[in-house]
């Protein structure tokens, strides 16, 4: 920033700050006003105003449908990262692990990613005879309900972890009576799942739904992704089932990392 205020950026101002206000928006998951957002992020009141009306015409924000004039993430960001990983070798490595797991366990076979304060899932395979609960394809599912959730955000630095849940704690709901609704005490379920190779959810998100997952890592041991299973519970508070699927899990996320970096 130069002393006169104005900013040393070659790039264009309204595209910086469209850019901004979508980051600042993915950080703060409760809906603000255009006065809010203009507020906020020093950002003069009519181009606040043009920049946010443009991002919902174009599916980047959209209005809360519980808070008339105020405004969250619209779904095309989800859109796009889905597309983005489908344009890298993830998805497509993954898919054939997916399906072949999904047809050993008789479980639902998931590869998701953290979303901000979410999970999202970018593909999934769904076994023909299974009746079970799974989320859809870009839905945003709370971390706290979500045992690929769990495991991803169990992988960041405490200070990280707590930053992000504090944000979007607010907005999460209890699923259901086993869902954790005490923001201290998941955190300290994280410490423990930080310490394990999983992350288990019993019936956290629906009642009779049992899920497991692993981390996918890159070749730093950074994890990028997570695979999870999903089912009745019944499969999940067995311990040799779970046993057997955990086993499972961890054989095909070694699998996929050894093909994604050419290690295997």
């Amino acid at each position: 920033m130069k002393a006169d205020g104005k900013s040393n950026s070659i790039y264009p101002p309204a595209l910086e700050r469209a850019l901004s206000i979508l980051d600042y928006m993915a950080e703060n998951t409760q809906p603000l006003t255009i006065k809010e957002i203009s507020n906020q992020m020093s950002i003069p009141h009519a181009s606040a105003y043009r920049i946010v009306k443009c991002l919902i015409d174009f599916g980047y924000l959209r209005e809360s449908p519980h808070h008339p004039e105020k405004y969250k993430l619209g779904y095309k960001p989800t859109y796009l990262s889905k597309m983005a990983f489908n344009g890298t070798d993830l998805v497509t490595i993954a898919l054939p692990h997916l399906k072949s797991l999904s047809d050993k366990t008789s479980q639902a076979c998931q590869l998701c990613v953290l979303n901000g304060g979410y999970v999202i899932t970018l593909e999934q395979s769904v076994p023909r005879d299974a009746i079970t609960i799974i989320a859809k394809l870009g839905e945003p599912i709370p971390i706290n309900a979500s045992a690929s959730g769990k495991v991803l955000i169990s992988r960041m630095h405490k200070n990280k972890r707590r930053n992000i849940l504090t944000k979007v704690w607010p907005s999460y709901k209890e699923n259901t009576p086993y869902t954790v609704t005490d923001l201290e005490v998941f955190l300290d379920q994280l410490d423990e799942i930080s310490k394990q190779s999983y992350a288990s959810d019993f019936e956290e998100y629906a009642l009779g739904i049992g899920c497991l997952a692993v981390p996918i890592y890159d070749y730093l041991q950074n994890p990028i992704a997570a695979i999870g299973l999903t089912g009745p519970i019944d499969n999940y508070i067995k311990q040799d089932v779970f046993d057997s699927m955990l086993n499972e899990l961890l054989t095909t996320s070694n699998e996929i990392t050894n093909e994604l970096f050419n290690l295997g």
